[in-house]
């Protein structure tokens, strides 16, 4: 769902609330299991710690742990989500991040690195 509200200052946001997201058999077809490397994409986004702009919904917010959208975007375009605010009249391009995608994607390579664990102990054992 998006969520359009302004700030005091007129300024206007597009956010995304993905609390929940359609996740239905009914509503998909060609279901099969994903042979995509989790573990590979997790390793390539960048975790940084940054401070939120003034006029922002999260103005001088400091966040320790966090992505760039941009960043994530040139590992996979699924990740991120394209929208806008005006600023003084202009439309500026806004990206947020699609989290449940990465929260997916973050299971799927947890079950990855699982089956590696298990195949050493095997090993091991």
């Amino acid at each position: 769902m998006w969520k359009n509200y302004a700030d005091d200052g007129g300024t206007y946001y597009a956010v995304v609330d993905e609390a929940s997201s359609s996740s239905d058999r009914k509503l998909k077809h060609n279901i099969k299991d994903s042979n995509t490397n989790a573990l590979n994409i997790i390793k390539q986004i960048k975790f940084r710690q940054f401070d939120w702009n003034e006029n922002t919904p999260y103005s001088n917010k400091h966040i320790n742990i966090g992505v760039i959208a941009q960043e994530v975007m040139e590992i996979d375009t699924n990740y991120v989500a394209e929208t806008s605010r005006m600023i003084a009249g202009e439309e500026e391009k806004i990206y947020n991040m699609h989290e449940l995608n990465l929260i997916t994607t973050a299971m799927k390579a947890i079950q990855e690195l699982s089956r590696k664990i298990e195949d050493l102990e095997k090993k091991v054992g």
